[in-house]
């Protein structure tokens, strides 16, 4: 399943979405929900941290691993 995540303005009741390029498909689900005020702030340094590794995501999708084969390894670096 492919999915990815915008934050976008409702002008007069309206929303436009522009799919990214690797979004290949012809019908999508929406799910619309209202955007709370958040109290924290995301440093700039875990952003870019996040970015990086989506794109390395991209660009190689088969090059991972599910959490619980990582924490199976983790445990058993221990």
């Amino acid at each position: 399943m492919q999915e990815f995540h915008q934050t976008v303005k409702v002008k007069n009741h309206v929303i436009n979405i522009t799919l990214p390029d690797h979004f290949d498909c012809d019908e999508v689900e929406v799910f619309v929900l209202k955007k709370e005020k958040n109290d924290f702030e995301i440093p700039q340094f875990q952003i870019d941290e996040v970015r990086e590794r989506h794109e390395k995501y991209l660009k190689n999708p088969d090059n991972v691993i599910s959490m619980n084969d990582f924490l199976k390894e983790l445990e058993n670096d221990l």
